[in-house]
């Protein structure tokens, strides 16, 4: 059925395939619901279509912003999206293809960031778990080492663990 209706919407989008068939608005489909934002094929394709398994993982959060910047004074992280679920909040990072050296120093930035308390004190003095959701177990096992090596609250995530 699904097939069927997005077959009857061809007119309004454009499709490509990654494992599976990934549908976006074209320039008419845009105008008919009245979006702005320009969709298209990119490289980082993958890296959004990740984000959104987390999305829907934690049942379409409603405060949720993607690549949300966090200003400190020495340094500024830009979280892939902030987003809480229950009474926890939660700062995804993807690890689609990114080398493991710098999603260290990523952690090393959440943990200076932590170090700071400046989130504490506008929160309660509750810092987010850190969230990593990556392609391999291998990439799993390193990231959940290297953040109980820097005490931070984590949750990592591989593709096979949402399936």
């Amino acid at each position: 059925n699904a097939t069927r209706i997005l077959k009857n919407l061809e007119m309004y989008t454009n499709r490509f395939m990654d494992n599976e068939t990934v549908y976006y608005l074209n320039k008419r489909g845009r105008e008919l619901v009245g979006c702005e934002k320009v969709v298209t094929k990119t490289i980082q394709h993958q890296h959004t279509l990740m984000r959104n398994d987390i999305y829907i993982h934690f049942n379409m959060p409603k405060h949720w912003m993607n690549e949300y910047v966090i200003p400190a004074k020495e340094f500024k992280i830009t979280v892939d999206a902030v987003f809480q679920a229950g009474k926890e909040v939660y700062f995804l990072e993807v690890d689609n293809m990114q080398k493991m050296k710098e999603n260290y120093a990523k952690i090393d930035k959440y943990k200076k960031f932590k170090d700071t308390g400046l989130w504490q004190q506008a929160n309660n003095g509750h810092f987010p778990t850190l969230l990593f959701y990556t392609t391999k177990d291998s990439r799993q096992n390193q990231l959940k080492e290297y953040c109980k090596q820097k005490e931070l609250k984590h949750l990592i995530y591989t593709k096979e663990d949402l399936n």
